[in-house]
């Protein structure tokens, strides 16, 4: 039996780049296939847990890039739609705090904790849990 971990009720779930150019062929094979359903297992317990939810997009200044505004690979995956009552972020590097808002709304949020998770372990997700607040 896994321990169960109990979190503040203040813990703010970070979803990062659940956007449909991440299975663009452009990017390649990634080395975890099961990412997405482990989070939206994790989506869906913090969805009943009524805590708060960030989703975060990539916006590139890129047009050449798989998350280009205006294409599809823009758009959130079907799964990873944000309801009404969470929040959505945009970013244009691979930290989701920087530069996007988002410390801002967490304090204005009372967020006290984070979890963060997306499939591009190695990019935003690191570049967004290395920040350290300054």
């Amino acid at each position: 039996m896994k321990p169960k971990i109990a979190l503040p009720y203040n813990t703010a779930l970070i979803i990062i780049d659940q956007q449909q150019g991440l299975d663009h062929p452009k990017l390649g094979a990634r080395n975890n296939p099961h990412a997405e359903q482990l989070m939206l297992q994790l989506l869906s317990h913090w969805r009943r847990s009524h805590r708060p939810i960030v989703h975060v997009k990539h916006r590139s200044i890129e047009p050449d890039s798989v998350f280009w505004p205006e294409q599809p690979g823009f758009e959130f995956k079907p799964d990873f739609e944000p309801e009404t009552n969470e929040l959505i972020i945009e970013k244009s590097i691979p930290c989701a705090i920087t530069q996007s808002g988002l410390a801002q709304k967490l304090v204005q949020h009372n967020i006290g904790w984070v979890v963060i998770v997306g499939a591009a372990t190695n990019n935003s997700v690191e570049a967004t849990a290395r920040l350290r607040p300054t």
